[in-house]
């Protein structure tokens, strides 16, 4: 085919016909060594083995460290292998050879024989597995036992609460009294006035805090008259069900974190409708007719 293919090519691309000739015979001699002699038996094992030194050794003993690794790869050898072997004997001698690889790097990594093993090896491997074994045992423990700073309540050291009418004016601004862990007989007082609560804290290992807030807020009531003429017009509009006046309160509440050691504010806003019939007596008293107010 090839003295063919080079009779064919056009006499003025000689070379190119001899290349292509010579690359050929070359595929041919190839061929006919490979089908007289037959292909090479490449006895070698496992490539992991190949010397019983740092860093091939390294490299086979993460291999075999590896769950399951190991074991598929025996799987395979002896689903892809002819052998008259069964699958546990086979594992066996697996086990053999690699007991036999470890005993060679063992003897590679002493200096001569009766050699103490080095401190540093026994620190890098008895010290260093010990702390881990140690940390698998005692770690789930300390988790969730109640030496873990994560699960002691995280009381409020701080609560700041502003009241205002909507957007128009504040009227109500304080902060946090004192603040104590509830005590023992309120639960009582909540299985009375709110069932739901009592659930959810007793018998749940929850916890409630007492919070003591001012009656009066820290700083006067300085509204401007254009904002008391809007306060004016808002109330008259609410006690006509014309529109909804809404009391809004903000709430910040700043815990400590004993897992991060540091203290973390979060806000909570509600909006309260003012009910219609409530809105004539603050209207009253925006105008000054009533110095004191009930809602």
């Amino acid at each position: 085919v090839a003295y063919v293919f080079w009779r064919e090519v056009p006499r003025t691309n000689v070379p190119a016909g001899v290349s292509y000739f010579i690359v050929k015979q070359l595929y041919f001699y190839c061929s006919a060594y490979q089908l007289r002699y037959g292909y090479p038996l490449f006895r070698r094992h496992d490539p992991f083995k190949g010397s019983p030194r740092a860093p091939v050794s390294l490299f086979y003993t993460i291999y075999y460290s590896v769950p399951f690794l190991w074991e598929l790869r025996v799987l395979l050898d002896w689903t892809f292998t002819k052998t008259t072997l069964r699958f546990k004997y086979w594992v066996k001698l697996e086990d053999v050879q690699n007991a036999t690889y470890m005993r060679q790097v063992d003897e590679a990594a002493l200096l001569e024989p009766g050699t103490p093993i080095p401190t540093k090896a026994k620190a890098m491997q008895g010290g260093l597995i010990y702390v881990v074994l140690v940390f698998l045992l005692f770690f789930p423990l300390l988790m969730y036992s109640t030496f873990n700073p994560a699960l002691v309540a995280n009381y409020m050291t701080n609560v700041e609460v502003t009241a205002s009418f909507g957007a128009l004016s504040t009227w109500y601004d304080a902060g946090m009294l004192s603040s104590t862990p509830l005590p023992s007989h309120y639960y009582g007082f909540f299985e009375h006035t709110n069932p739901r609560i009592a659930q959810e804290v007793e018998g749940t290992g929850k916890t409630m805090q007492l919070l003591s807030m001012p009656h009066c807020s820290a700083e006067s009531w300085d509204v401007s008259p254009s904002a008391r003429e809007a306060l004016h017009d808002a109330f008259n509009a609410s006690y006509y069900n014309a529109s909804t006046l809404y009391i809004r309160l903000t709430l910040r509440f700043t815990r400590k974190y004993f897992t991060q050691n540091s203290e973390r504010t979060e806000e909570i806003r509600v909006e309260v409708p003012v009910p219609w019939y409530d809105s004539l007596a603050l209207e009253r008293f925006v105008d000054g007719t009533d110095q004191h107010v009930t809602v």
